[in-house]
């Protein structure tokens, strides 16, 4: 009798953890099914290519509309400079590299027909400069604007930018010193924002950018706010607060329905937290479609690696390599992508040794140099490596990209500091992606 009383207690003790078991599953799977940040229905509608069209259809009616105007009047430097603006903003829209070199042959028309006289137009082609990676250019440029009497205030706003970019922190961080009394102005906030980023300060970086964001949250120049809304997004992807980054995204398109930067964060959060390859080539496919740029191509590319598809991986990186070398115009904007497909994936160390080399023609910062250390380790140039680790980029800075090439180039040699520096990344693992996370923790 006693023995059938324990047997049928063991039976209920069985089935009751056989329950349990069972309920553990189905929860975990209801989980797995739900595990998604992205959701098709905030975003599914803006993947249409109406939106691009009517956005470049209204740029190019304006771009006409100024056009028409100076024909009629070839001397109006007014009209002159309305075209190049809104050649800018069809670059934007475009991702046509073209239309940055025609904005400058305008802006420099603009300055013969004035005489040299007017900063604002100075102001114009140190932004366009910055933005094709010719920063030196850029600092001739404010230099020149300052010598004819421009504002200070946006004298030292451009100057920061230009700064930061050439890896003159100490200047950048005396112009924020020289404009602190400003520190409720939007323009000087997100570029204090920006240097807290490059101290590493993630919680001072994101409350400064949330300041800006409340100043001009109800401005009616909806550029603006886009622009600091998806600044924003990146900011908490950055610092693993996905679910925020998502739904400012989301936001932004809901503000600018052709906004392709905020599509391509959504589908960079659907592969690397989501781990849904076919919806992140979905969206990616989708960009690729409404824009010349070509590192969208490298987008694809890394998610063909993570899936093993080898031949699309090399198909998406021969197109990117083709689209940057058919047109010269590209310049040094994608030195970048260029060094990391030779000295990574196509393996012409000798290209990429040289391309890093080049980039120190146009700026030396940490990143730049650790493209160059990382060359001279692939061309088993270790010392030189080394040398180039420890005297520019060990302790000069906190971008996760950087930390991650000197951790690879030290696994060789100094196998403890290696680990340390792959330790500073362990919150790192949105901005370099499963492909190098795995590497960082092999």
């Amino acid at each position: 009798m006693l023995n059938d009383v324990k047997y049928r207690r063991t039976v209920k003790k069985f089935f009751a953890f056989a329950i349990l078991s069972i309920l553990i599953i189905i929860n975990t799977t209801s989980c797995n099914k739900n595990k998604y940040l992205a959701n098709k229905n905030d975003y599914d509608a803006f993947l249409n290519p109406k939106f691009q069209k009517e956005a470049l259809q209204k740029n190019e009616a304006e771009i006409a509309f100024w056009d028409n105007k100076l024909k009629a009047d070839t001397g109006s430097f007014v009209n002159m400079l309305e075209v190049g603006y809104n050649t800018l903003a069809h670059f934007k829209l475009s991702g046509n590299v073209n239309d940055l070199v025609f904005a400058d042959s305008l802006f420099y028309g603009t300055i013969y027909k004035l005489n040299n006289k007017d900063a604002s137009v100075y102001f114009a082609l140190a932004q366009n400069a910055i933005t094709q990676h010719k920063f030196k250019e850029a600092e001739q440029f404010i230099n020149t604007a300052e010598k004819i009497g421009a504002d200070a205030y946006t004298i030292n706003l451009v100057r920061f930018d230009i700064n930061m970019e050439l890896g003159n922190y100490l200047a950048a961080s005396l112009c924020l010193k020289n404009i602190a009394k400003q520190e409720n102005n939007f323009d000087y906030l997100i570029r204090k924002s920006k240097y807290e980023d490059h101290l590493g300060n993630s919680e001072n970086t994101i409350a400064t950018m949330e300041k800006a964001y409340e100043v001009v949250k109800n401005n009616n120049k909806k550029s603006t706010i886009n622009w600091v809304t998806t600044n924003l997004a990146d900011m908490y992807s950055h610092a693993n607060r996905l679910q925020d980054a998502y739904n400012m995204y989301v936001k932004a398109l809901q503000m600018d329905s052709a906004n392709l930067y905020a599509l391509k964060g959504i589908a960079t959060i659907c592969f690397v937290h989501d781990k849904n390859t076919e919806e992140a080539e979905r969206i990616f496919k989708f960009i690729l479609t409404t824009t010349e740029s070509p590192d969208i191509n490298l987008n694809l590319a890394e998610i063909a690696d993570f899936k093993g598809d080898t031949k699309s991986k090399s198909e998406y990186i021969n197109t990117f390599l083709t689209k940057v070398q058919s047109n010269k115009n590209y310049g040094n904007m994608y030195n970048k992508y260029l060094v990391d497909v030779y000295l990574n994936d196509k393996v012409d160390i000798v290209k990429g040794l040289s391309i890093a080399q080049s980039e120190m023609n146009n700026r030396k910062t940490p990143e730049t140099y650790s493209w160059l250390a990382l060359a001279n380790y692939k061309a088993n140039n270790t010392a030189e490596a080394n040398a180039i680790l420890n005297k520019y980029v060990l302790n000069k800075t906190k971008e996760p990209h950087s930390l991650y090439i000197a951790s690879v180039i030290l696994k060789g040699t100094d196998k403890a500091l290696s680990k340390k520096i792959a330790a500073e990344c362990k919150d790192s693992y949105f901005e370099l992606g499963p492909i190098k996370w795995e590497k960082l923790n092999e």
